[in-house]
């Protein structure tokens, strides 16, 4: 990773975290967790995996935020809502912070193969496990396709990357969601 894409990625990280304390004005907080997340990827043939982790902020009007830290750091907003059951909830998002996932996808990619270029065909969460309401698992898979040129040809491969969060240890007071 260049030393102007690290800046990128700290700037990113500081307006999330502005953006997070602007949505959470007015609302009451009714979990904070740090996640420890593992980013596993497939391109081609090649795998890899790198170490991650987020701060996840689950507010009482139903809003959930992501703020990613590191390197890597996958920022999101969106809603959330638990199932009846209590076992699980579904994070939904507008389109608009998609294309932010996948803006951050691409970014993993890009940084661990200098000069390629990827796409992101599309990115989706897994429902979050709850145990007696609290998060234990969650993850965000994508896939698209990457491209290098050396010279005159361009070799392009698709991909399937995979961040896993796990170890979601409450921060403060953490309420049942």
């Amino acid at each position: 990773m260049t030393k102007r894409s690290r800046i990128v990625v700290f700037l990113a990280a500081c307006l999330a975290g502005f953006m997070t304390q602007v949505s959470a004005f007015g609302q009451t907080t009714t979990a904070v967790y740090t996640v420890d997340a593992t980013i596993t990827y497939k391109v081609g043939k090649d795998t890899g995996s790198l170490p991650s982790s987020a701060t996840a902020y689950f507010l009482s009007d139903g809003t959930f935020n992501l703020v990613g830290s590191g390197s890597y750091g996958i920022q999101f907003s969106g809603t959330y809502s638990v199932a009846k059951n209590g076992k699980t909830a579904t994070i939904k998002s507008s389109a608009s912070e998609v294309q932010t996932i996948e803006n951050d996808i691409i970014s993993i990619i890009e940084g661990e193969y200098s000069g390629a270029t990827a796409t992101v065909n599309g990115a989706k969460w897994s429902k979050i496990t709850l145990s007696s309401g609290v998060p234990t698992s969650a993850s965000i898979t994508a896939t698209g396709k990457g491209c290098e040129s050396n010279g005159k040809k361009t070799k392009c491969k698709g991909f399937t990357i995979k961040v896993t969060a796990t170890n979601w240890t409450c921060q403060g007071t953490c309420s049942s969601l």
